[in-house]
């Protein structure tokens, strides 16, 4: 069967709208989600239905109904790295969820997170000072190219510590 011109341009053409649209359609959220609070009342930690936060944090949920930080929008020279969004607790602060943010120099990881993903601190040139938690397991790449990096605070004597002596990182024991 041969087909016209004219008929190949509307198959094609339709055929593409459809793609077009079929392309937008994970970008829009097809159910509605209600916002919640922190359990400490903080409205910077409302969820939002696109896994992110008000004040800038996105996030994935992970098997076991822990939180992972994927990414940070906020312009902050100092942070903290959230515990808890909503009423569900962060535990690991994913990879390269901080990199290229210049104008960071002072984050904390709050306790209770317990890995810092590959390249999660990726080019963060400003960066001077991080605060950790004890047992803390860090990727070996967490902060290639940090390079005004002075110290890595934590308390003594756990898997951090340990980590900064292999990393050659300065360790400074709280």
């Amino acid at each position: 069967m041969e087909m016209n011109k004219p008929m190949i341009r509307r198959i094609l053409g339709f055929m593409m709208s459809v793609s077009l649209l079929l392309g937008l359609l994970p970008g829009m959220s097809l159910t509605a989600h209600a916002q919640e609070t922190s359990a400490s009342g903080d409205s910077r930690h409302r969820t939002r239905s696109n896994g992110g936060t008000a004040d800038g944090w996105s996030y994935v949920e992970i098997g076991d109904g822990t939180l992972r930080l994927t990414g940070y929008e906020g312009e902050e020279s100092e942070l903290v790295v959230p515990a808890m969004i909503g009423e569900q607790t962060v535990t690991e602060l994913g990879d390269g969820a901080l990199a290229g943010k210049p104008g960071l120099y002072s984050v904390t990881v709050s306790e209770g997170i317990t890995a810092i993903g590959a390249n999660a601190f990726r080019n963060c040139t400003g960066l001077t000072q991080i605060r950790l938690p004890k047992n803390c397991a860090i990727s070996d790449t967490a902060f290639t190219g940090c390079t005004s990096l002075i110290a890595v605070y934590a308390p003594a004597g756990g898997t951090t510590e340990a980590w900064c002596i292999r990393a050659d990182i300065p360790f400074a024991g709280e």
